[in-house]
């Protein structure tokens, strides 16, 4: 008697995976219903956070958001001064109006699958395109990058993942490479031989590939190593810990359309 519940459990467990995979379209239902789930606990836990903030620590509070508020109105001013002297130097020089990245917060709202914490579920941007790959920045530095699959679904893939790679520079000589995950490590590979890097070299974004724009911080070189007609470094990224929650994304696709 005590055997029929781990059947019956069994039973079940079989009869709706096979349900699922003739179903396509109730086990995307079914995704897509869990993806809301998630954005609105994590919208819960937002607002438990900002309340906390509000009634239980304003001081606090109000002291930080006065600093940010001053620091985002010198930024500001900055960036107004910069457009303009940028505008002055194309119009002298004849060049093209200089179209921007669009940059969008996107919510991280779980891993891929348990134990793989170098693919995340993405939401919050509605504007993907199927085949179009895009940057993710958090706190200042590339942490990988993000794609469409077929089901409609956006996945990052962070910089541990081999299926993660951009172009990059290395150097001060701006030593052009490819950023990608072997089992030897993370690594830029295919920098022609005899170039001068060396380590502590800093790695940044070329901006070749139409991910990311140029010169976004990446990492540092740790070893330099002679492979088959090429250089590889080995890098120590800048990317900081990513749980989940907000992300930056970069979507260079529109710009490239105009």
């Amino acid at each position: 008697m005590r055997i029929k519940p781990f059947f019956v459990l069994v039973f079940l467990f079989v009869a709706i995976t096979i349900f699922f995979k003739l179903d396509h379209g109730l086990r995307e239902g079914i995704l897509s219903l869990g993806d809301e789930v998630k954005n609105n606990v994590f919208d819960l836990k937002k607002w438990g956070e900002e309340a906390y903030l509000k009634y239980f620590n304003q001081a606090q509070n109000i002291q930080n958001l006065s600093n940010q508020v001053k620091e985002m109105q010198k930024i500001k001013l900055q960036n107004i001064q910069l457009q303009e002297e940028l505008y002055r130097l194309m119009m002298f020089f004849n060049m093209p109006t200089l179209e921007l990245t669009d940059i969008i917060p996107v919510r991280a709202i779980s891993y891929y699958e348990v134990g793989n914490y170098e693919r995340l579920w993405l939401s919050g941007y509605e504007m993907v395109k199927e085949g179009e790959i895009y940057g993710l920045v958090l706190d200042g530095a590339v942490i990988g990058i993000a794609k469409v699959l077929e089901n409609g679904r956006l996945m990052g893939l962070l910089n541990g993942d081999p299926l993660c790679t951009y172009g990059v520079y290395v150097g001060e000589d701006k030593v052009s490479g490819i950023f990608r995950k072997t089992d030897e490590g993370i690594e830029v590979d295919y920098i022609p031989m005899g170039s001068k890097i060396k380590i502590g070299d800093k790695v940044k974004t070329n901006g070749m590939d139409q991910i990311f724009f140029e010169n976004i911080p990446v990492g540092e070189v740790s070893a330099v190593i002679e492979g088959n007609g090429y250089l590889k470094a080995k890098i120590k990224t800048y990317a900081p810990q990513v749980n989940l929650g907000y992300l930056w994304l970069l979507d260079r696709s529109r710009k490239n359309e105009k």
